[in-house]
């Protein structure tokens, strides 16, 4: 098992219509991150389980710097653009370090924020679960 890792070229979305938004981004974040709303200034940052009550979804593009507009994809199926070896179909992925996906034994302890379902080895489907329950 092991953390996602995910090729930001390849991250987008797999069908018409899946629910997005626009951002403005407070720091660089990759493609593929998954990101949390600050709302003191509005503006999203890479997720960390301690953020697992603002979670919005998984980035689509890159932000280089404070004050970029990027887009969100906060729910639907997407192409993950990680290596079809991360993971076998169907397993769960949960918000890991910052901003990136992992598989449940590989989180250790701390809140569990489950972000997405892998459903092939290309496409994952955002569905957020923020529980708050620490392990």
């Amino acid at each position: 098992m092991a953390v996602l890792s995910i090729t930001a070229a390849n991250v987008r979305p797999d069908a018409k219509n899946v629910p997005m938004r626009q951002y403005e981004a407070s720091e660089a974040i990759t493609a593929g991150m998954a990101v949390h709303l600050d709302t003191a200034t509005n503006m999203i940052r890479k997720g960390t389980p301690e953020d697992y009550f603002n979670i919005v979804g998984i980035t689509l593009t890159n932000a280089y710097t404070t004050g970029d507009i990027v887009q969100v994809q906060t729910g639907g199926e997407y192409v993950h653009g990680a290596t079809a070896s991360t993971g076998a179909n169907g397993d769960t992925y949960y918000l890991y370090g910052t901003g990136g996906l992992s598989q449940y034994a590989d989180v250790g302890t701390g809140t569990v924020v489950e972000i997405m379902y892998q459903l092939t080895a290309t496409t994952g489907f955002i569905q957020i679960t923020n529980t708050g329950v620490e392990i």
